[in-house]
């Protein structure tokens, strides 16, 4: 995964973080839960998207 499509799937996630942000004070208590649950879950799929591209064809010894 090149830097720009890192980025470009990296900066809509974090627009809706800040948005989440911006807006947590006037939210309830489930919808601030679930936000957070879901900023969560968007940005590890990023980082975890990221990671697979990068190991796809290297060897990675398990046992070690």
């Amino acid at each position: 995964m090149s830097q720009i499509t890192f980025y470009r799937a990296y900066e809509p996630v974090a627009v809706q973080v800040l948005q989440y942000q911006r807006d947590y004070a006037k939210m309830s208590t489930s919808d601030r839960a679930e936000g957070a649950i879901k900023n969560s879950q968007d940005m590890n799929k990023v980082f975890a998207d990221k990671v697979k591209d990068e190991m796809l064809g290297h060897h990675v010894d398990i046992l070690a």
